[in-house]
C-alpha cells in the first residue's frame, strides 16, 4: 500500500464536468477550447475527445509537446510569446496547428521569422486582471499590433485573446456575472474598433473557469478557455462557480498525529501547495473529509487545514468530524487550488487505474 500522499480522482465527476462545459458552449454557439494545464494528463485528456473536442490551449511548449505526442492537431500556447522559448515554439508548430499570443511589437518581431507559414498568432488583451496584454482601453496599440500581425503574409491573425482572471476575486455568481459581462464588453469594444476603420472584425476568445461556469452566453466571443473546471476545487466553490458534488479530485494522506481538536497529516505544502483560502474568519489551505464517500451538495466537505509546512498540514476539528479516524488512517483532503496541487503528483489513481501525467 502506498504510504505517502496520492491524487485520487473520480472520473465519474471527470466526465459530467466536461460535458457539462461542453454543452454549455454549444448552448451559447462558441468553440470550445479547453485549457489543459489543470490536468496535465493524456490519459484525462483522451476523455475531452468523447464530448467533441478537438482543439486544446496549454501553458508552455513543453505542455504541447507532450499533448501534440498524444495527437491533438490544434494547440494554443495560451502564455504570450517571449525570447527564450522562441526556438521551442518552432518546433512545436512543425507537429500541430500552433497558436502563439503577442502583446507587443518586440514580441512580434521574436516570433515573425521563427514560426513557420500557417502559424496563428493571437493579440492579448488585457481586459482587467492587470497580468498580461495590451491593456483593452488602448485601442491604437491593439490595433496597430493586429495590423503588424496580419501584415505578416506567412502569418495568420486569428484575433484578440484574453483572461478575466479578476473573476477569482468575485465571490457569489452575481458579481461573476458582473466580471464576464465586464470584460467581454471591453473586448467587443476594441473589436468595434476593427469595424470603424474598414477592417475584418477580429474573433474574440476568452477563457477563465468562473465566468465559464456561471454565464450562459458570451456575447461578442467566438471561444472559450476554461481549464479548472474539469476538477474544481474549493476556490472556484468560494467564488461561486461549483457546488461540492462537482469536486472531482482529492489528496489521500495518512494520519500522522492526533491532538485533542486536532490531527496532523503527512501532507504538506510540497502536496498541496501554499495557496489559501478565507474560510470562516481563518485561513487555510484545504478541507478534510472521510474516504468513505464524496462530498454531495453545496457545502465546504470536512475540516479545515489551519496550517502548512513542507510536509506536515494541521488540521483543525472542533466538532469531531474525523472522530474515531486513528493514526496511519487515510484521509481525504480537497485542495484549495487543484492546478497547482495536481502539479505536485506523478500519477493519478481512480480506482485501481493509474493515470499517468505530465510533470
Amino acid at each position: 500500500m502506498k504510504t505517502t500522499p496520492w491524487l485520487d480522482l473520480n472520473m465519474d465527476r471527470v466526465r459530467r464536468n466536461i460535458q457539462r462545459m461542453a454543452d454549455r458552449a454549444r448552448k451559447a454557439g462558441v468553440s470550445f477550447r479547453p485549457h489543459f494545464k489543470t490536468h496535465c494528463s493524456s490519459a484525462v485528456g483522451k476523455e475531452f475527445k468523447l464530448y467533441g473536442v478537438r482543439d486544446i490551449a496549454v501553458s508552455s511548449p513543453a505542455m504541447g509537446w507532450y499533448f501534440a505526442r498524444s495527437g491533438w492537431t490544434d494547440i494554443t500556447v495560451a502564455f504570450v510569446a517571449h525570447p527564450s522559448e522562441i526556438p521551442e515554439l518552432s518546433e512545436l508548430a512543425g507537429s500541430c496547428r500552433l497558436g502563439v499570443l503577442v502583446d507587443s511589437p518586440e514580441a512580434l518581431k521574436g516570433v515573425d521569422s521563427a514560426l513557420p507559414t500557417g502559424s496563428r498568432l493571437w493579440v492579448e488583451v488585457d481586459c482587467g486582471h492587470g497580468r498580461t496584454g495590451v491593456k483593452w482601453d488602448d485601442t491604437l496599440a491593439i490595433v496597430e499590433l493586429a495590423k503588424a500581425v496580419a501584415g505578416r503574409r506567412r502569418l495568420e491573425f486569428a484575433g484578440l485573446l484574453t483572461h478575466a482572471g479578476q473573476s477569482y476575486s468575485a465571490r457569489g455568481s452575481e458579481e461573476v456575472l458582473r466580471v464576464s459581462e465586464e470584460s467581454l464588453r471591453r473586448m467587443t469594444e476594441v473589436a468595434s474598433i476593427f469595424d470603424a476603420q474598414g477592417l475584418e472584425s477580429p474573433r474574440i476568445s476568452v477563457g477563465d473557469t468562473p465566468t465559464c461556469s456561471v454565464a450562459d452566453r458570451f456575447p461578442g466571443a467566438g471561444e472559450i478557455r476554461p481549464g479548472n473546471f474539469v476538477f474544481y476545487d474549493l476556490m472556484q466553490m468560494a467564488i461561486g462557480s461549483c457546488d461540492g458534488g462537482l469536486l472531482a479530485v482529492r489528496v489521500v494522506c495518512p494520519v500522522a498525529s492526533i491532538y485533542p481538536g486536532r490531527l496532523v497529516l503527512h501532507c504538506g505544502a510540497v502536496n498541496l501547495s501554499k495557496e489559501s483560502l478565507e474560510w470562516g474568519g481563518r485561513t487555510v489551505y484545504g478541507a478534510v473529509a472521510g474516504l468513505e464517500r464524496w462530498p454531495e451538495g453545496p457545502h465546504l466537505p470536512g475540516a479545515p487545514v489551519t496550517a502548512l509546512s513542507q510536509e506536515h498540514a494541521a488540521v483543525e476539528d472542533p466538532e469531531g468530524i474525523l472522530k474515531g479516524v486513528k493514526p496511519g488512517d487515510f484521509v481525504a483532503v480537497f485542495p484549495v487550488h487543484a492546478c497547482l496541487t495536481c502539479w505536485q503528483f506523478n500519477e493519478y489513481r481512480s480506482g485501481a487505474l493509474r493515470l499517468e501525467k505530465m510533470h
